[in-house]
Formats: C-alpha cells, sequence, structure tokens
C-alpha cells in the first residue's frame, strides 16, 4: 500500500497497468487492443482486471496505483512513455 501511495520507493523499475475489464469498460476493445500493443516489450505489466465500480467516469485504468478516469490512447501513451 505505501509503494501505491509513494511509486518512488518501487525497487524494480517494472510498473503495473491495470484497465478495468467490467460490462461498460470492457466494451472499449480497440483501447485494450492498443494498450497491449503499447506495453509490449516496456518493463510495464498489462493486467485486466474485475469492474473498478466507476462506471461513469470510464474507461478506467490504474497506473503504478494511481487511479485514471476516461482513458484514452494519449493517455496510456504518456503513462508508458514517461516511466
Amino acid at each position: 500500500a505505501i509503494i501505491r501511495r509513494i511509486p518512488s520507493l518501487r525497487l524494480s523499475d517494472s510498473h503495473t497497468l491495470e484497465m478495468c475489464a467490467g460490462p461498460n469498460c470492457g466494451k472499449a476493445a480497440a483501447l485494450a487492443a492498443f494498450a497491449e500493443k503499447a506495453c509490449a516489450g516496456k518493463a510495464v505489466n498489462l493486467k485486466f482486471v474485475g469492474c473498478m465500480r466507476l462506471c461513469g467516469k470510464g474507461p478506467n485504468l490504474r497506473f503504478d496505483g494511481q487511479l485514471h478516469h476516461r482513458a484514452d490512447e494519449a493517455l496510456i501513451k504518456s503513462l508508458i512513455e514517461k516511466r
């Protein structure tokens, strides 16, 4: 929980991108496909998780414990490239 709040304490160079795969966010199949391609070959672990219960603000994702709403390709690209 502490590393989620202070990501700079992370010992490894890998990051975690968790994408909501709930009934509403999961409909963004093109965004999930983009995330898979963007994470390929990078130090980013991509996970698809259950509903994050924020359907009205979706698609939702969590990058290193920080929640992001209304995700799009530009957001994913910026998160991955700045790490």
